[in-house]
């Protein structure tokens, strides 16, 4: 797995993209970096590309050991928007739904980085 994290300054926008085969703990750990850059900086908008990735656990497996982790290590502001950018024969990465209803966060996915920005700047 390849990961390039960064950010939109004019849009304020944490940009994370993930590229091959990961897993629950590598998406987690990627994850919780985004969401620490976006505190620290004072961004609230995050836009995931992981079109082409695919996330090797299963969607329950996924589920709790992210909500464990994540709940546990950061705080969400309710005002956070997500995007994440997916190849849509790739359902790796479904179980973000149920995470964001866990955690009370606003989700959507997208199948293009234009879509999701403008989702994001809405």
């Amino acid at each position: 797995m390849t990961h390039e994290l960064d950010f939109d300054k004019e849009n304020k926008i944490i940009i994370l993209k993930l590229t091959g085969q990961t897993d629950k703990t590598n998406f987690a750990n990627e994850f919780l970096k985004a969401f620490k850059l976006g505190m620290k900086i004072g961004y609230n908008r995050y836009l995931f590309n992981l079109t082409n990735s695919y996330n090797i656990n299963t969607s329950e497996s996924n589920t709790k050991f992210l909500y464990e982790e994540i709940s546990s290590k950061i705080e969400i502001a309710d005002d956070t928007k997500i995007a994440v950018v997916i190849d849509r024969a790739n359902y790796s990465y479904d179980f973000l739904h149920t995470l964001a209803l866990s955690l009370d966060f606003e989700v959507e996915m997208f199948s293009s980085v234009e879509k999701a920005m403008i989702y994001l700047t809405e």
